[in-house]
């Protein structure tokens, strides 16, 4: 191949294009501007190396290639418009492909003028750039040439460019150039180098991108491009944290664990790499025993998936080289992508753990999908919602009461409680975790409760005779009845009981096609993996995310991560789902930003309820796999400033009295829906000045309060939550006469405690107990807490 610099395209056609100016240069060919003369608009032609007409077996390659780089649809990968060749004197051939033209430049160029960008732009632009990743993976494409300089910017839109070339330069006409061809030395995986390019390559380059993000440098250089591949095959980058001080530790454990020399030891997929470091971001911005440890990292704030993109410039600017796109060219939504197989773990996926962990004991830094939701664009000007209205209030209140007195929900066994409400009274502190716990279950009898965090362990607990014995006073429990060690941290909506309390079932972020079930009281500490045999040997099995158990079968759910789907298992049926329950009206593309949250099961067993990243609650028939009802959470008015609003985690639950009465966290307030009429009974919320104010230090971002646990009593009365800046709990009773509203919206809640002997940080989960008798709190202090709450 030979370059084309000695060749001025500057006013002559190419096909019906007319050449402008050339916009730039480079190792792969050059970039101009140019007017598709046909449509009558501004385009960008990339020009390819010459060939000689007789290499028949490059142009082929050239138009498989530009073919398959033309059928990728997806909003942050720049669309091929149009490909071609043209004959040239002495029997040379000039290949092209027409792109859309973007005047923002590209992110190399940024980083020219800005080596260090704020840490929420850093991880947007490593957002979009992994989404588009994983979508080519999906399609079976490598990119090969992941780096800045093919991550084109349209104001804070990223586009990622040039699919195929780097192949293409890898053809037999090429191997006997130099590297230049081959993809760009400073961002090559080892395989890659050894010419066995597989996704895991393009990771590596993403993770060597995000190396220089954050440090202003990339990791390897030399004098000669020989040198810097010889470095990526033997040497160890050098400490992102020595280059730049403020990344925490957790960041820099991500990032070298995207650049591992071994494409099994990094992780499963470019989106949960990303997923990593907002984690990790997080955790260091916000170290869990700093009262500000629950504010959001600024880089949860998302734009939302609405179909509508930046708007594009047709005309030239100065701002820099480049090429920029249609706006008009992408769909509202693209395929959906399931991770790939994650990274091989050394030793079992589980072991049983002494009952007291060491301080020192590692805690993994794994990818969440809980911790950054994006949510739906606020309305401006938009009026306020009504609080609770009196005739949709007075009918609540009839659903509510609509069981004969004294019976369950099924009729029969009488309601528990509480049957007195009372501030709560600490009775037990569990300090087995050494990091965040972020769920506590009860099992069914209430004599149990299951616990699961950041350290990555699952813990049982005894707490009946200890509350028994308690007489009110506080007792401290350092070591519990059993634990088991993941290889992932536990969330909310991720552990659950059976059925009749004998086994426990939990998904990992870090797994693929893998449901866990622990046999809780076996010896042998048995632990059986669900597992859907026909997704085996898939190339894109399934992941699974949230899980609950019916209450009235040995069935239980477990969401399928990045779809709108759930999928239900048989208890002793391990090796396939019994059926897929789909959501119809889904949206074409379902990433993590609005697949399925939690699910939480009527009191009758029939109904599957499901919350989505974007607040849309789903209602699926379970007995006959129909798609019943789906709704969206209104906006809240009073954070109408933000445009996007992000929140810690979601809360979902069906009043245990009703099947068609459900709650569930909408940012700042609980939303209490009638499902049957699908409309909004209650708010919920507080006027408690704590979850409303702000930490001192922001991140420089827009704040937004915001919920985290929430539970339904067991007898259907009382709400209980809590808030993301507040150590305390907070109860609202559905019953009272005369609620006060919180001039934040929603009715004031009639019940906080937790000054006196609670948590030392923010509240994440709140759990009631199955008599109605205890709450269990968990929070970023590393405890757990049960409170009596009933008097009676």
């Amino acid at each position: 191949m030979l370059m084309n610099q000695s060749k001025d395209w500057q006013g002559q056609m190419l096909g019906r294009y007319r050449m402008m100016r050339l916009l730039g240069r480079g190792g792969m060919g050059e970039v101009w501007l140019a007017e598709d003369t046909q449509l009558r608009r501004q385009v960008a032609v990339k020009l390819l190396p010459l060939v000689l007409a007789a290499d028949k077996d490059y142009l082929q390659a050239f138009e498989a290639e530009a073919r398959t780089a033309a059928s990728l649809d997806h909003p942050h990968i720049l669309p091929v418009h149009d490909f071609g060749d043209v004959p040239l004197a002495n029997g040379e051939v000039m290949t092209y492909l027409i792109i859309p033209y973007i005047t923002g430049g590209t992110l190399r160029d940024l980083l020219r003028t800005s080596p260090m960008l704020p840490v929420e732009k850093t991880m947007r632009f490593l957002r979009q750039a992994a989404q588009a990743i994983d979508y080519a993976h999906s399609q079976r494409v490598l990119h090969r040439d992941i780096k800045p300089a093919n991550m084109l910017l349209q104001q804070d839109w990223l586009f990622l460019t040039d699919f195929g070339i780097a192949k293409l330069l890898t053809t037999v006409t090429h191997r006997s150039r130099t590297h230049s061809g081959v993809g760009t030395p400073e961002y090559m995986a080892p395989e890659q180098i050894q010419g066995k390019a597989e996704p895991a390559s393009d990771l590596y380059s993403l993770a060597m991108t995000a190396y220089q993000l954050f440090t202003g440098t990339v990791p390897f250089k030399g004098e000669t491009p020989y040198e810097v591949l010889i470095k990526h095959m033997q040497d160890v980058p050098t400490s992102p944290r020595q280059l730049n001080p403020t990344i925490p530790l957790a960041v820099e454990t991500v990032l070298m664990q995207g650049m591992a020399k071994r494409p099994e030891e990094r992780p499963a997929s470019c989106t949960a790499f990303v997923n990593a470091l907002e984690q990790a971001w997080q955790g260091g911005f916000f170290p869990s025993t700093d009262p500000d440890a629950t504010i959001l990292a600024p880089w949860s704030k998302r734009l939302r998936d609405s179909g509508k993109f930046p708007q594009m410039s047709s005309a030239p600017t100065q701002q820099g080289n480049g090429v920029a796109a249609d706006p008009n060219h992408f769909p509202p939504g693209a395929t959906t992508y399931n991770t790939p197989p994650p990274m091989n773990y050394a030793g079992n996926m589980a072991t049983t753990v002494n009952n007291s962990m060491g301080p020192g004991a590692p805690v993994p830094v794994t990818p969440t999908q809980q911790q950054a939701i994006s949510r739906r664009q606020m309305l401006i000007g938009g009026t306020a919602a009504a609080v609770v209205a009196v005739a949709g209030s007075a009918t609540a209140y009839t659903l509510l009461r609509a069981k004969p007195p004294g019976t369950g929900p099924l009729g029969g066994k009488p309601l528990p409680g509480p049957h007195k409400l009372i501030a709560g009274i600490p009775l037990l502190h569990l300090t087995g975790h050494i990091r965040p716990v972020w769920v506590a279950a009860w099992d069914p009898s209430g004599r149990y409760l299951a616990t699961g965090g950041e350290d990555n362990t699952v813990m049982l607990w005894d707490v009946g005779a200890p509350l028994q014995k308690s007489k009110g006073q506080s007792q401290t429990l350092a070591k519990p009845l059993k634990s088991w060690r993941m290889n992932d941290v536990i969330y909310n909506g991720r552990l659950c009981w059976s059925l009749d309390g004998r086994s426990l079932v939990l998904t990992l972020i870090g797994d693929v096609n893998k449901v866990h079930v622990i046999d809780v009281f076996n010896n042998g500490n048995l632990i059986t993996d669900y597992q859907d045999a026909n997704q085996a040997n898939s190339a894109l099995p399934p992941s699974y995310g949230a899980v609950a158990w019916s209450p009235i079968s040995n069935t239980f759910a477990s969401a399928i991560t990045q779809t709108q789907q759930a999928a239900l298992w048989q208890y002793k049926q391990a090796n396939k789902p019994i059926k897929i329950l789909k959501n119809d009206k889904a949206p074409q593309t379902v990433t993590f930003f609005n697949d399925l949250r939690l699910l939480a099961w009527s009191p009758d067993g029939r109904q599957l309820t499901s919350i989505t990243g974007d607040s849309t609650l789903i209602v699926w028939d379970a007995a006959t796999d129909n798609l019943k009802k789906t709704f969206t959470l209104p906006d809240r008015p009073n954070l109408k400033n933000l445009k996007v609003i992000s929140i810690l985690r979601n809360a979902l639950q069906v009043s245990p009295t009703d099947q068609n009465m459900l709650a569930a966290t909408n940012v700042d307030v609980v939303s209490v829906w009638d499902i049957q009429h699908q409309v909004e009974r209650f708010q919920l919320g507080t006027d408690d000045p704590g979850p409303y104010t702000p930490p001192a230090d922001t991140g420089g971002v827009e704040w937004n309060p915001n919920m985290t646990g929430m539970t339904w009593s067991p007898n259907g009365r009382y709400i209980a939550g809590g808030y993301g800046r507040s150590a305390r709990l907070y109860v609202w009773d559905l019953q009272a006469p005369s609620p006060g509203t919180s001039k934040y919206g929603g009715r004031i809640q009639n019940l906080i405690f937790g000054d006196k002997g609670g948590h030392t940080s923010a509240t994440i989960d709140v759990s009631w107990s199955p008599n109605g008798r205890y709450l269990a709190s968990t929070s970023f202090d590393n405890s757990v807490i049960v409170w009596q709450v009933d008097g009676a």
